[in-house]
């Protein structure tokens, strides 16, 4: 039997723990050990407790980026914002990953929004899956495509900047004597792949091709959505309590829409 190894890194919520339950359970019933190493490992203990999965803390970066950028227009510029623009924060985050690959020694990992995890895994030979929602997963383009493909850029900059992430993403591969990446892209370049999405919610609409797989969750979690009235379109929001959520809930409630 296998020992599988899954990984979450960045993020917030259940959306990257929920949608793996029922895959945990199916593995664990066929004699499959599950590992899962969690960013937030008390939403992860709640998710997986009473299935008795062992949960690892993911190394996360604690320090305060310099100069992040106030809008990501790309992945490589939020990597820039959760540590990769700096040599020494990444060199310690690549090694902690190293380590608990070493101490687990999976034979399989799924890797969920963990940029960190699949560079410091390109030194290890065992197959590696990544999934999660479009977002997570962008296509393979060199710059990495817009997220915000409706909005106006700076061609140059949004180069410069996912230069400097790859250029700091080599230098700590040349130090743990791993051969460098030629583009960013080939970070996200795994044995398999699974868009847990459809292609109409893609966050990235020219994606040519992909792995949709649409939604894992399982049935016993969640309770049927109760629409309000009215003949609008039906729109779900998957969102926390940020600064501008007040404004964004009342132009909602302005349109029209359920």
């Amino acid at each position: 039997m296998a020992r599988i190894l899954f990984v979450w890194e960045l993020g917030m919520g259940f959306g990257h723990l929920s949608p793996y339950i029922d895959i945990v359970r199916t593995l664990r019933r066929k004699g499959h050990e599950i590992i899962f190493a969690a960013r937030d490992v008390e939403n992860a203990d709640r998710v997986f407790a009473r299935d008795g999965v062992p949960i690892l803390q993911a190394p996360l970066s604690v320090h305060r980026v310099a100069n992040p950028y106030r809008i990501t227009f790309n992945y490589a510029q939020l990597m820039h914002n959760t540590g990769f623009a700096d040599l020494t924060d990444l060199f310690g985050r690549v090694k902690a990953w190293k380590h608990i690959f070493q101490y687990v020694r999976p034979d399989v990992m799924v890797f969920d929004h963990s940029p960190t995890g699949l560079l410091a895994s390109r030194m290890v030979k065992v197959k590696r899956i990544i999934g999660g929602s479009g977002f997570l997963i962008p296509p393979a383009e060199t710059p990495l495509p817009l997220m915000r493909y409706w909005s106006k850029s700076d061609a140059d900059k949004i180069r410069k900047s996912e230069q400097l992430v790859l250029n700091t993403s080599n230098k700590v591969l040349q130090a743990l004597k791993q051969p460098p990446m030629n583009n960013l892209a080939e970070m996200f370049q795994t044995d398999a792949e699974w868009l847990l999405s459809f292609p109409e919610m893609d966050h990235y609409p020219q994606r040519k091709t992909g792995n949709y797989v649409g939604m894992f969750s399982p049935s016993e979690y969640g309770e049927d959505p109760v629409w309000p009235a009215g003949k609008g379109r039906k729109i779900f929001c998957y969102l926390y309590n940020y600064k501008t959520l007040p404004a964004l809930l009342k132009l909602l409630n302005r349109s029209g829409n359920r």
